[in-house]
């Protein structure tokens, strides 16, 4: 054997992926983030920048009255998301292997249309026994799949994958990315429940047919089908942590 062919065998282990303590720093951060006051600051809409306001007002995220407490995570995430995406490039993993390609696509669906509509099913039941449905546009609007395609991002090609170095492939690592999600959710209990089922097979999916795209429907539907059936009393916001809590004794949720 030559030198070169040693050279070469001796530095294959190093290409391989290794433990690092990332999905840690961004985990533990992301849930403590969330339960932080809000800074002694109010943040209007003229105080966000012209291109981002004039694509936020577009989209409905708010109206141009609209003053809200400037928040911890709005001053944290976007470092969090960068150091995250750093990690993730730094991996070398390619279109292919994160699931942005048309590879699987069919074999996702195969695997994910019945739970998606089994647990539709499920959530329609038990939203008419409790109180009138009606889908109306907002319903719609939660069908397309861009932000579920934009968080199953994070939470496959970020949290998964580097779960992944820490305990392996299979249900454990599926379970423990459902449950750090459901968490993280807290203590809003509608999208606890819903995130903790969810979450699950949605991992599942990507363990065995890693395709984003697929799965993004999945989540869109069920996201939807959720927020509309959902009873008052399991899911009163969309908030999650102090946020939720804020509103909660701001409007009487708890009789307080």
């Amino acid at each position: 054997m030559s030198n070169a062919e040693c050279g070469m065998r001796k530095a294959e282990p190093s290409s391989a992926p290794k433990r690092s303590p990332a999905i840690f720093v961004v985990g533990l951060t992301s849930l403590i983030v969330l339960w932080l006051p809000p800074l002694p600051y109010t943040l209007w809409a003229a105080d966000i920048p012209q291109p981002f306001l004039d694509a936020l007002l577009v989209l409905g995220a708010f109206k141009p009255t609209d003053v809200w407490p400037l928040r911890w995570d709005y001053l944290l995430f976007p470092p969090l998301f960068y150091y995250a995406l750093r990690v993730t490039w730094k991996s070398g993993i390619s279109i292919r292997e994160c699931g942005l390609g048309v590879q699987y696509f069919s074999g996702a669906l195969h695997k994910l249309w019945l739970p998606t509509l089994i647990g539709s099913a499920i959530l329609l039941v038990f939203g008419a026994s409790s109180h009138p449905l009606e889908f109306g546009l907002r319903f719609w609007k939660r069908l397309i799949p861009l932000p579920a395609l934009i968080q199953q991002m994070a939470i496959q090609l970020f949290f998964y994958r580097q779960l992944v170095l820490w305990f392996g492939t299979g249900r454990k690592t599926a379970w423990i990315l459902s449950i750090f999600f459901m968490i993280l959710h807290a203590p809003n209990p509608g999208l606890m429940l819903g995130t903790l089922f969810g979450m699950y097979f949605w991992a599942r999916c990507y363990q065995q047919q890693p395709n984003l795209y697929a799965i993004a429907l999945s989540h869109a539907i069920l996201s939807a089908v959720l927020m509309q059936t959902m009873p008052r009393w399991l899911l009163p916001s969309v908030s999650v942590g102090h946020r939720f809590v804020e509103k909660g004794i701001a409007q009487g949720w708890w009789g307080w």
